[in-house]
């Protein structure tokens, strides 16, 4: 199991999965300290059902066995009309005041008022009450068997105290039971003064715990409790509870005072640690969720609600279907046998979207050792494994790349005889026919074209710098648009409105060609049916202010190349995505998504942006700007001719 989770896991079982009946002190401890005791005594929850009753108690009231655990109340025993008065001194025991006392009937033996005392029970939630009869005599038996004091040492012994007792006149505190085992101290190795119990006390914590203790006496009070540090008989410090009850007074003023120091050194660290950990679980970006053998949520984390975008509020308490997917996660029992489980899960979120985790599963396992619960934390790997994807589908294209240079490279060696072979029958026919020269032009003109676009192919895969040159811009349109439309002449017209001078821009022309190719390619597949694509070619100046509104965009002069269809359109959440690599919306077979993608790094290499513009229904428009040239001309070969130049304003064919 890894580390993280068997902390999570040691975190969540107690304060998750706990039940209630796990906190109820043990009867046997229970017996040992007020089993023997000669005072009535009953071990009590909140709600006053008796949970523990002594010998004593037994005998005084219901026939019951002395040890046995009761479903009767507490409340039972007392007169009606005083029962919401006593519950409610049971249930307002608090920390700070941990004591109660009060008279009143019961139905005990003897019949009459008894006296009732109820306390806070160690750092449990339980409440002991013990009972006095209202008889002089049965008083006068008590006080023969046991005193006060004795009953309440007792009872610290059973919860592991270290006892005191202080004069309030005489300023002496006499150490009892528990002081070695909970604090290290020999008996009689503190002095017996007030002084030497507040020189233990830390300096941070000793005047506001002395000023407490001094203000209970004097207001009269008949308990005490604070916590603070205490020094060990080894240095350390211990955090101690320390309660102390009045035994006896002087009018309402307390004369003496018996107590005990609880050490809840290892309670206060362990909430500590839970905290800890409490907080980190909130705050990991990762999912973390419990669920029960039944698939019940039982514990969701801001991590779970961030991830499937639903509260904790709307899945704790319920089954959590609707997240799950069809990937092969371990049978219950397979879980049991194994303890854990880790793996790759696809699931969805609220939306429907699908999310892909990296879950690890452990066992969560009850006081027993007995499984009861699953603990899953899942990590958000959605755009990892999506960028995994893209990376092989990149090693893919370069893949191809060195194919493709391999295949340029053969159909190279192969247009060269066919090239010699044109310009020999040229030669032959030089006064022939009119007619099958023209046509042999035609055929060196492909021949060349075809020679250079191969050769763009070389350098793009050798990584070379291709060399630019001044771009009849017009005429790639055209050869792009007649490309494109093939096939589709008779659903799709095209138009082109030349408003830009020649040969005013530098460039690839191989590159810009795919450039339109590309946004020739998607208008074409844009439009359902019947529709038109148009290209406008014109200059455009571009200011400091349209600059800011692409981070592209540098101010300047530009040729514009809008490419218009009247198709589909796209929404805003695709426009933002379109230039994304692999990104596509076309369907299987259908679309690679790196037309786009490549057509932007075609605009960027030359110094230009591109703009979108598109809404649903609306067409969409590609504006391309391409920075002018102010000195280009033609490089020393003149490009080769383009064998169609279909005229402007007529579809392409």
């Amino acid at each position: 199991m890894l580390p993280f989770v068997r902390k999570l896991a040691l975190t969540l079982t107690p304060t998750l999965m706990s039940s209630p009946e796990s906190s109820l002190p043990p009867m046997h401890a229970l017996h040992r300290s007020f089993g023997h005791s000669p005072t009535p005594t009953f071990v009590c929850a909140r709600s006053g059902e008796i949970i523990y009753r002594n010998d004593a108690a037994a005998f005084r009231s219901a026939p019951i066995a002395p040890h046995q655990v009761g479903a009767d109340s507490f409340l039972a025993l007392v007169a009606p009309d005083q029962r919401a008065h006593v519950a409610q001194a049971l249930s307002g025991l608090t920390a700070n005041a941990p004591a109660v006392a009060l008279e009143t009937p019961l139905h005990l033996e003897p019949a009459g008022t008894w006296k009732l005392r109820a306390y806070l029970f160690g750092e449990s939630d339980d409440v002991v009450v013990t009972v006095e009869p209202p008889s002089p005599a049965a008083s006068t038996e008590l006080s023969a068997q046991g005193s006060y004091e004795h009953r309440f040492r007792t009872m610290a012994h059973g919860v592991h105290d270290a006892i005191w007792e202080w004069d309030c006149e005489s300023g002496a505190l006499f150490w009892h039971a528990g002081l070695h085992d909970v604090l290290g101290y020999d008996k009689g190795t503190l002095d017996p003064t007030l002084d030497a119990w507040a020189e233990h006390v830390h300096p941070d914590d000793r005047e506001r715990v002395v000023v407490s203790l001094h203000n209970a006496v004097e207001m009269g009070q008949s308990a005490w409790v604070e916590e603070y540090r205490f020094r060990r008989a080894d240095g350390s410090w211990a955090q101690v509870v320390d309660r102390g009850f009045a035994i006896a007074f002087e009018g309402d003023r307390p004369t003496r005072l018996i107590g005990g120091i609880n050490d809840v050194t290892a309670s206060r660290q362990a909430s500590a640690t839970i905290r800890r950990q409490a907080r980190l679980i909130e705050q990991t970006h990762d999912a973390i969720w419990v669920r029960d053998f039944d698939g019940i949520v039982r514990f969701w984390n801001p991590g779970a609600e961030r991830i499937f975008g639903k509260s904790r509020e709307n899945v704790v308490g319920r089954a959590l279907r609707e997240h799950e997917s069809n990937t092969d996660t371990p049978t219950l029992e397979g879980l049991k046998r194994r303890g854990s489980w880790s793996g790759v899960v696809h699931r969805y979120d609220r939306q429907g979207n699908e999310v892909i985790l990296e879950e690890r599963w452990t066992l969560l396992r009850d006081e027993h050792d007995e499984p009861h619960a699953i603990l899953i934390v899942g990590s958000d790997i959605t755009e990892r494994h999506h960028l995994q994807s893209q990376f092989l589908r990149i090693q893919r294209v370069e893949s191809m790349g060195s194919v493709a240079a391999g295949i340029a490279h053969d159909l190279n060696n192969v247009l060269a005889p066919i090239h010699f072979g044109v310009e020999y029958l040229r030669g032959e026919l030089a006064h022939g026919d009119t007619t099958l020269k023209e046509v042999l032009d035609e055929v060196a003109g492909s021949v060349r074209s075809a020679s250079s676009m191969l050769h763009h192919i070389l350098n793009f895969a050798r990584g070379n710098d291709a060399t630019r040159e001044a771009l009849d811009l017009h005429r790639l349109v055209s050869d792009a648009l007649r490309i494109v439309t093939r096939g589709h002449a008779h659903r799709i017209s095209t138009r082109i409105h030349n408003d830009a001078p020649s040969d005013r821009v530098m460039g690839v022309p191989t590159q810009i060609h795919q450039l339109l190719l590309n946004l020739g390619v998607n208008a074409r597949d844009a439009i359902d049916g019947e529709g038109s694509i148009e290209v406008h070619l014109r200059e455009a100046s571009v200011t400091p202010e349209q600059a800011e509104q692409n981070p592209d965009a540098r101010p300047g002069d530009y040729l514009r190349i809008d490419v218009r269809d009247n198709g589909r359109g796209m929404s805003a959440d695709v426009i933002v995505r379109v230039f994304e690599p692999f990104y596509t919306t076309k369907g299987v077979n259908q679309g690679t998504g790196i037309g786009l993608s490549t057509s932007i790094s075609i605009v960027r290499s030359h110094g230009g942006f591109i703009d979108v513009e598109s809404a649903p229904g609306e067409g969409t428009l590609f504006s391309v700007f391409l920075p002018i040239a102010m000195e280009a001309s033609r490089s020393a070969e003149p490009p080769s001719p383009s064998p169609v130049s279909p005229a402007e304003g007529r579809d392409p064919s």
